[in-house]
């Protein structure tokens, strides 16, 4: 599936980002939290500012992002993981392409180690046997990045060894 990006509808009478409310920047979190999950903080933030046509995150409205994503947090709205916020009631990770996305959307640190793993775990069980060097590459194949570079492979593999063995991915040999 390919990723789809939230399209946030916020009113337009709005303070400027850095005063507005956390708790009320927070329902915004959520929803970016419930369209998009697992999304890294830097792309909720932009799916915000572009519904209020803020060009730039700077390092005000940043730390008020943060404080309403620590509020969703403390509702129970959204689960935090280091940079990525989750959605608490998601079933399965899913794995999306983000081929179509702008480039500046389609970095690796952009994809959370829960999806990376999903998509390791979806090639190593079609690919039984298949070296892991290829499995790292054909993960990011299926994340929808056309090319692996040596940091995408070591994190992909850094993954595979961190979870050998769990039910997330069980590894032969």
């Amino acid at each position: 599936q390919f990723y789809d990006v939230t399209q946030l509808s916020l009113p337009t009478q709005l303070p400027e980002l850095h005063l507005v409310e956390p708790s009320h920047a927070a329902t915004w979190i959520r929803e970016v939290v419930k369209f998009e999950s697992p999304v890294h903080f830097e792309d909720a933030a932009q799916r915000i500012m572009a519904a209020v046509n803020v060009m730039r995150l700077g390092g005000r409205i940043r730390a008020n992002l943060w404080k309403a994503a620590n509020v969703a947090m403390n509702r129970g709205w959204i689960a935090i993981e280091g940079d990525f916020l989750i959605d608490p009631d998601q079933k399965e990770t899913p794995v999306r392409d983000r081929s179509q996305l702008p480039q500046q959307h389609r970095k690796m640190d952009l994809v959370s180690d829960r999806e990376l793993l999903k998509a390791i775990s979806i090639v190593a069980s079609d690919s039984v046997g298949a070296p892991i060097d290829d499995v790292a590459q054909q993960a990011w194949r299926l994340l929808g990045f056309a090319r692996t570079s040596t940091p995408m492979k070591d994190r992909a593999l850094k993954l595979v060894h961190a979870n050998a063995g769990s039910e997330i991915l069980v590894k032969d040999g």
